[in-house]
């Protein structure tokens, strides 16, 4: 039988994490917390490398692009963030009038995104192919 042991622990937000997400190569790992900010984190050293700071509410949903290059984050602040993950500034964003995103995920082409939110809609954006 397997064991589970905790390897690693990660402390730097002032407040609840809503949600995570593993960099394709699992070198970063990116949190997204109520207190408005992401944190990227190094996997490896276990050190904060960046906070990505620019929504108003808290975040609940991040992922990144299939080539790890863009992070995606949805918040309660009625936006989806698009943020460059090597130069950690956000490079686009896109508003989401009357809903909250509680999920966001990329397409395996990374030229789509899809959010949704807790109304059961699901909506999706083309990204242009500049920014990843």
């Amino acid at each position: 039988m397997a064991t589970q042991a905790e390897i690693a622990s990660f402390t730097a937000h002032k407040l609840g994490i809503a949600s995570l997400s593993f960099s394709p190569d699992g070198q970063i790992l990116a949190s997204g917390s109520v207190d408005q900010t992401i944190k990227l984190w190094q996997v490896e050293t276990q050190t904060a490398i960046a906070t990505l700071a620019g929504h108003t509410q808290g975040v609940g949903a991040i992922a990144f692009s299939p080539d790890g290059n863009t992070l995606a984050s949805g918040s309660i602040d009625q936006t989806i963030r698009l943020w460059g993950v090597a130069t950690k500034v956000e490079i686009a964003a896109i508003s989401t009038p009357h809903w909250q995103t509680s999920a966001i995920a990329f397409a395996p082409d990374g030229q789509t995104i899809g959010g949704c939110d807790e109304s059961g809609i699901i909506r999706l954006w083309q990204i242009c192919s500049s920014l990843n």
